[in-house]
């Protein structure tokens, strides 16, 4: 409830961690990614978030703040509260289901597992074509770890398929740009897509080999690229092109050297577009990586501004005689 001038959806996802942070439930806790909606009341207002509690506790909204109640004029709006309301009534009730099947016997403490640190969705869709699959062929995966664990907002997995055991990487993203992943993967300049598709909610559910090795800025200790390395980066951009694809965050830390051959590898694709179609999104960082003087937020992608950031990666005349 808001009251004493504080922000209720704040006050409720504190509540929630410290409830679910009490050493007494810690058994409960480790079994369970603790699911709940939290309801924020201010006044005639109400929001509700969703809940987890996995390596943090988080909350993210699943409503607007809606106003609960209309006046005889706004009968819409009216229906519109109503069918909140009864989606809120729904959850609850599989919320509830969900906690009869997960802890059947309350008195016995559950045993710890590491399912609540994934998502729950574990299967997918082979790409046609992909390892001879025919359209449809769904695939059961396993999660074993995430990646990228210095980033809460980052969901990526390494995962294996249940039938082979063969490695993969799981990622849930935004937006994707498969076809020009794909591209690339037909080249032998990324690692093979398996599925680029609809995922959990708003996100896109992608899944691709797991290659074993380091990314560029960490192999090569910054952007510059050794020569023989950079010519073959530089042979998957202009295919990328060909394409009418820009890559865009075109730098070292995109650029995976794969432990077997030292064959570096395009990865992430999320914000790849068409040359002069796409635009650049509103979330575009542009206080920290110095990009081309085009890019800007709501503006065409254009390839121009890929060699931009090729040419930082170009090594100097002294390390090309070095090599």
């Amino acid at each position: 409830m808001g009251s004493g001038g504080v922000d209720p959806s704040i006050k409720g996802a504190l509540s929630y961690r410290k409830y679910w942070a009490q050493k007494k439930l810690d058994s409960y806790r480790k079994a369970c990614p603790c699911p709940a909606f939290i309801i924020s009341i201010a006044g005639p207002w109400m929001a509700i978030h969703g809940a987890a509690f996995t390596e943090y506790a988080a909350a993210e909204p699943l409503t607007d703040f809606v106003r609960i109640g209309a006046y005889q004029t706004e009968e819409m709006h009216l229906y519109d509260a109503a069918r909140t309301l009864v989606a809120l009534r729904n959850g609850l009730q599989a919320l509830d289901d969900y906690y009869k099947r997960t802890f059947p016997d309350i008195p016995t403490p559950p045993a710890p597992t590491g399912e609540r640190f994934f998502p729950w969705l574990h299967e997918f869709v082979l790409n046609r074509g992909v390892d001879g699959a025919e359209e449809g062929e769904t695939v059961t995966m396993e999660y074993i770890t995430k990646l990228a664990d210095d980033s809460p907002v980052k969901p990526i997995y390494r995962a294996r398929r249940s039938d082979t055991g063969a490695p993969l990487v799981v990622k849930f993203v935004q937006r994707y740009n498969a076809a020009a992943h794909a591209l690339l993967a037909s080249r032998g300049m990324a690692p093979r897509l398996l599925h680029a598709g609809p995922g959990i909610g708003d996100l896109q559910l992608v899944v691709m080999e797991y290659i074993q090795g380091t990314n560029a800025e960490e192999a090569f200790g910054g952007n510059v690229l050794p020569p023989s390395v950079f010519t073959q980066v530089e042979r998957a951009v202009a295919t990328l092109h060909s394409g009418k694809f820009v890559f865009w965050d075109l730098r070292s830390a995109n650029v995976m050297i794969a432990a077997e051959d030292e064959r570096p590898l395009m990865i992430d694709f999320d914000w790849c577009g068409v040359d002069g179609e796409t635009v650049y999104p509103v979330s575009t960082n542009d206080m920290d990586v110095d990009w081309h003087p085009g890019v800007r937020r709501g503006e065409p992608m254009r390839c121009e501004h890929d060699l931009w950031m090729l040419e930082k990666m170009r090594p100097t005349l002294k390390e090309i005689e070095n090599n």
